[in-house]
């Protein structure tokens, strides 16, 4: 639009509508699907770093024996007890449904590699969320001076 040229009152209120929708149907639902990705990695990293603390304490108990005595959560607080007869193995979820058998000291390796994995996608997330929240800022600063513009000086 060219300087010094005014817009109807109708152009101002539809500029404001496009601009509601852009925000509310694009900006927001981006910036959840982000959040939900993000935090799903999240969640990621804390079952690696659980599985690795988990492996460090087989790896304490391994001095005493080879076999190990526990109790496996099969759901809803429910738990069964188990015997591990050899502790010199875990399988590990590596993805798409495959598990892979390692030893112990290679399984850690493994949790440390995935979660410096996970961590730079999640950094890469937090980017495009102070991204995406930075556009809708912006958007509701527009609307704020269209909707000035609209109600005149106050």
């Amino acid at each position: 639009m060219a300087e010094g040229t005014q817009m109807s009152e109708g152009e101002v209120q539809d500029r404001i509508t496009d601009y509601e929708s852009f925000l509310n149907e694009k900006i927001r639902r981006d910036l959840r699907e982000l959040q939900v990705k993000r935090d799903h990695i999240y969640d990621d990293i804390a079952e690696f770093k659980k599985l690795e603390s988990s492996i460090e304490a087989i790896k304490t108990l391994q001095t005493h024996s080879d076999s190990l005595e526990t109790k496996v959560d099969l759901g809803n607080g429910f738990f069964c007890d188990a015997m591990v007869p050899s502790t010199e193995f875990v399988y590990v979820d590596v993805g798409f449904g495959f598990h892979v058998q390692y030893t112990l000291d290679e399984a850690i390796h493994v949790c440390k590699s995935k979660e410096d994995h996970l961590s730079k996608r999640a950094e890469t997330l937090s980017k495009k969320i102070a991204e995406t929240s930075a556009m809708a800022k912006v958007v509701r600063d527009a609307l704020g001076q269209l909707q000035d513009t609209l109600l005149g000086p106050v």
